[in-house]
């Protein structure tokens, strides 16, 4: 299970059409690149609370994605528009069992389970690549954008 967490994502806009149809966050990308000490805690401690409410056998913080990174993939997807980059910040947990994917699946869908309440989450989208592995290469994973 891998979780991608949206720095200070205070919501979706209604209109869809822009940026391939991607959810746009609602702060400046100074304001995003402002705050991502503070995110990366916050992150933390989420992965730690989901990590001891799921049973998760492990987790793994991932590298900030670099400014250069993040301009290079808002240009080539969305126009320039940095604010459409949702994965500045990134972390693992780890299952081991189906039980422990499933639970820390559960949390993450439920917006009042206690870890999404206690840490005032939203949950963005879920793509579940656990349940449909990758054809080719039987990857599998569940990818989460959590604000």
């Amino acid at each position: 299970m891998s979780i991608y967490v949206n720095p200070d994502f205070l919501g979706v806009e209604e209109d869809f059409k822009k940026a391939s149809q991607k959810p746009k966050q609602k702060i400046s990308p100074e304001r995003l690149e402002a705050t991502r000490d503070e995110v990366r805690e916050k992150m933390v401690n989420f992965l730690i609370d989901l990590k001891s409410t799921s049973g998760l056998t492990n987790t793994k913080i991932g590298s900030s994605k670099e400014p250069l990174r993040i301009t290079q993939k808002a240009n080539e997807d969305y126009g320039g528009h940095k604010e459409y980059v949702g994965d500045w910040e990134r972390c693992m947990g780890i299952g081991d069992t189906p039980l422990q994917i499933l639970k820390g699946k559960s949390e993450l869908q439920n917006p009042n389970s206690d870890v999404m309440r206690r840490h005032n989450a939203v949950l963005v989208s879920l793509n579940d690549q656990f349940a449909d592995p990758k054809k080719q290469t039987g990857y599998r994973a569940i990818n989460a954008k959590v604000g």
